[in-house]
């Protein structure tokens, strides 16, 4: 049931179902049902070796995607090729050796990864995340959200989606899909999994082509048949090539 309330709430968020009962009250952008957010999904990933957080090879990735970019984009699709690139914002963060964060920057598809010491990586968190209403997104994200508490980390969020969760119900699943496997049954571009900002970046892609699932079963406007094709062209996006794939940095 809780996975049902999940989709349900997600499609609302981004205007293809009306208000479900008990969901936070969000306001809409103008002449439109999608709701004036930002999507900040978080990611980590770390070396487990029983040791505190402190101690580890640590990597933390965030991805954003705001509402009211999303908006604009349906509005002009014909800028879709030069906005879509830069319409999910994306960043990695290393905190471990530096041979391990130099592997770490090869493999990272959207800019540079950033190597960065542990007790930094909290103002710089901090200072991304915009203040407007949040959506935290995550896959999987027990641990994402125990490491993040650790580092002091606070992402003030109306309400949370686990994109684990949300799939079961629309993809009829009876286990816990992971997010390679879930990127591959949504036919979402990706590479390098377990980079951090990677990660973060994909389940943002997954979440959009979850919330297109089963449109048949609504009643949708000429408008929210636009939006469907725009959530689906942004999380369908070919994938950039990491610095491994494309070592002299031609454009591609």
């Amino acid at each position: 049931m809780m996975m049902k309330r999940q989709f349900i709430l997600l499609q609302h968020l981004l205007g293809l179902r009306s208000s479900p009962l008990e969901a936070p009250t969000f306001c809409s952008l103008p002449n439109s049902s999608i709701k004036d957010i930002v999507f900040v999904c978080i990611d980590t990933e770390f070396i487990s070796d029983g040791r505190k957080l402190c101690h580890q090879a640590f990597q933390f990735g965030i991805s954003m995607l705001d509402t009211r970019d999303l908006q604009s984009l349906i509005s002009t699709p014909q800028l879709a090729p030069l906005r879509l690139p830069d319409l999910l914002k994306t960043y990695n963060f290393c905190a471990a050796s530096p041979e391990y964060c130099l592997k770490v920057s090869n493999k990272y598809l959207f800019g540079e990864s950033e190597t960065i010491r542990l007790e930094e990586i909290q103002p710089r968190i901090q200072a991304i995340i915009p203040n407007r209403d949040i959506v935290l997104v995550m896959h999987d994200g027990n641990n994402d959200l125990r490491f993040a508490k650790e580092l002091g980390i606070s992402i003030q969020a109306i309400c949370t989606i686990d994109t684990q969760m949300v799939a079961q119900h629309p993809l009829q699943l009876t286990h816990k899909a992971s997010l390679r496997e879930l990127l591959i049954i949504l036919n979402c571009p990706f590479q390098h999994i377990h980079v951090a900002g990677n990660d973060a970046n994909f389940t943002l892609r997954a979440l959009l082509m979850l919330a297109v699932r089963n449109p048949d079963v609504l009643n949708l406007s000429e408008e929210q048949l636009a939006a469907i094709s725009t959530f689906q062209a942004v999380a369908q996006f070919p994938r950039l090539r990491s610095k491994v794939e494309n070592p002299r940095g031609k454009k591609t």
